[in-house]
């Protein structure tokens, strides 16, 4: 896997476009392998194939990789976990599906803590909560619908989705960048940058993995260390077992008192 510079990245995720992308980051073989895993479980009705990390090693390296550990470093201080792992299938538009619909969002934790006007937020505000870690597996085009984004809009801290139109008409004015990279690179970005998915007008496959990375202020270990087997983390790295908040307190409440209340 190929190595970047984390202070370039988060330098590039805070104060320029809002995306850092390395071309080319997985090797060909690793790239296979994560969409022959993926091809080998049924996808919920979202087309995600989630729980993917006891079925295969290939994401071992991916997360245990010095510079994205660093760039979390770097954003989050020491305490940062695992905060989801997924890969997601787009199947070629057939003549008779339904209309496409354009989706622009930010992500999580960042809709819970932006507003409609710019400024307004909560008592996070400007404090990075996650990092997004997208490797697309296929190559991103015009036409397999490579993803769409406003540069610097990680900086407005507003929610599109309270923005009704306003993604679409920064489209129509040349505004929008497309993540066109080949399958492998990898992209990062942080905060409430507005993207959007486009529709896959290709003949094939479409397949994105989504690594979220949250800090220990957000974390939720309890997710991720019911979610797998425990003979899992017998045998995962100590650090991914770490990510995954497997030794992490959880607090408990006794039932009785919940009984009483």
């Amino acid at each position: 896997m190929r190595s970047f510079s984390a202070q370039d990245a988060v330098r590039e995720m805070q104060d320029g476009e809002g995306i850092y992308v390395v071309p080319n980051f997985l090797s060909e073989e690793v790239r296979q392998g994560l969409i022959d895993v993926t091809d080998q479980y049924q996808p919920d009705r979202f087309g995600t194939v989630r729980r993917l990390l006891d079925k295969t090693s290939y994401f071992d390296p991916i997360l245990l990789h010095a510079d994205i550990l660093e760039t979390c470093r770097l954003l989050f201080g020491p305490s940062f976990r695992l905060g989801s792992l997924d890969t997601k299938i787009l199947e070629p538009r057939r003549p008779d599906d339904e209309a496409f619909e354009l989706r622009p969002h930010v992500d999580f934790p960042s809709y819970d803590m932006v507003g409609s006007v710019e400024g307004d937020a909560n008592a996070f505000y400007g404090i990075p909560m996650a990092l997004k870690v997208f490797i697309p597996l296929s190559d991103l085009t015009y036409d397999s619908g490579a993803t769409a984004y406003i540069p610097g809009s990680q900086k407005w801290h507003r929610d599109p989705e309270k923005n009704a139109g306003e993604f679409e008409t920064r489209m129509e004015r040349g505004e929008a960048s497309r993540l066109m990279v080949p399958g492998g690179s990898l992209a990062m970005w942080s905060g409430p940058l507005w993207h959007a998915d486009l529709d896959n007008l290709s003949d094939s496959r479409r397949y994105l993995t989504h690594i979220c990375m949250v800090s220990g202020l957000s974390a939720r270990p309890q997710v991720f260390s019911q979610m797998y087997p425990q003979e899992y983390f017998e045998r995962a790295h100590p650090k991914i077992a770490e990510l995954l908040g497997a030794h992490d307190l959880i607090p408990a409440v006794d039932p009785n008192v919940l009984n009483a209340a």
